[in-house]
Order: C-alpha cells, then structure tokens, then sequence
C-alpha cells in the first residue's frame, strides 16, 4: 500500500513539473516593438535555448537559460534579417565552388517553378506521373522523368480542363535548369534575369488559375 501511494504521489508531481514547464514555454512576454505577445517557435530543454516569434511583427527573440534555471533574453532581430543571415552563414562555406548572388536566385527560382506546378496540379486533380504524362504527350520516356516533360504535360492539360495558356519554356530556359541545377553552372546577369522573369511571370499564371478555376 505504501509502495502505491508513493508511485502516486511521484506521477502527481511528475505531472505538475511538465505542466509548469508547459506553461514556462509557452511564455508571458511580449514584443518589445509592438506589444503583442510572443509564441513559442522552436525549444531544446538540452541546450537550454528556445525562440520566440512575435505574433503581429515577426520579431524573433532567442532566449537561453541562465544558471537559476531561468529564460535569458539573449537577442532580438526581425525574421527578414534572421533570414538574411542564416542564408549568408549556407552560402559562405560554398564560395570556393565559385557561385554567388546569381547562382542562388537562380537555383530558387528554378525549383520554385517545380514545386508551385505540383502544388497547383495536385489541387487541381492533374496526374503528373510517369504513365500520364507519357499518355498525355503521347511518347514513351526512357529515363525518368524530367521538369520539362511534367511541365509541358502540365500544359496541355490545363489547356483541355480550363482552356488557360501557360507560360512556353523555352529551349534556352530548360537548358538552363540542367545547366544551373545538375552541372553546377553560374549563370551570367542576364541568365538570371530571365530565369526570375518567367518564374515571377510563371507564378502570377499559376495563382490566378488557383483562385478562379
């Protein structure tokens, strides 16, 4: 008997401890430019650290524990330039593979078309697979499948459902996704800029079909 009150009288206050170290986590601060209140975003008990977004601004706030046991405020800086850094501490290691600002705006427009057509597809009930898309191109592809081969299946079959016109890739756009993404290629300033105009026009395409159709 006395074996179960004391395995009891442990579980209720192994429950109070996580219950106060939920509400400890969760956080009574507020924002120090607005005054809105701060949730928590990401905490490691193991290191100590946690961090905190604001809930109007975006402020981030990276807290630590001090030796009490207790949160430390131990900086404060908008999501944009926490951003800004984070990409400028991945780029850095890699400029002795010689890629820079053009290199990187490139990549992400690139992929970013990828991905908004399989965002925008998969709403929208367009099989972008292997056999579909050799169906719909009517072609047998041999290796695997590519962006291009998706992209134009893609097309056509927005054209049959909606009667909408994409935007063309180009010979010299598609040779410039193998070329930046797969062989490591820095593209020129004006590379570039035609990478993030089709992409930026891509995009604007793509939301209008994903709000009206």
């Amino acid at each position: 008997m006395k074996l179960i009150e004391d395995k009891t009288t442990f579980n209720q206050k192994f429950v109070v401890e996580v219950l106060k170290l939920t509400l400890e986590q969760t956080g009574k601060e507020n924002c120090q430019d607005c005054g809105h209140p701060l949730k928590l975003i990401e905490i490691d008990n193991l290191k100590g650290m946690k961090v905190e977004k604001c809930t109007n601004c975006d402020m981030l706030y990276f807290y630590k524990r001090n030796r009490l046991g207790k949160w430390q405020l131990q900086k404060a800086t908008t999501s944009q330039i926490f951003s800004k850094n984070m990409f400028a501490s991945l780029i850095e290691p890699a400029d002795f593979l010689g890629f820079d600002t053009n290199w990187s705006l490139a990549t992400c427009a690139l992929q970013l078309q990828e991905v908004a057509v399989t965002l925008v597809a998969k709403k929208k009930n367009i099989i972008l697979d292997k056999p579909h898309v050799e169906k719909v191109l009517g072609k047998k592809i041999k290796d695997d499948i590519s962006f291009n081969d998706r992209y134009e299946a893609f097309t056509k079959q927005l054209k049959d459902l909606f009667n909408v016109d994409m935007p063309i890739l180009t010979t010299h756009l598609r040779k410039m996704r193998m070329k930046v993404l797969h062989e490591g290629y820095n593209p020129k300033p004006e590379e570039t800029e035609s990478i993030v105009n089709f992409t930026i026009g891509l995009l604007q395409r793509l939301k209008g079909i994903n709000e009206t159709t």
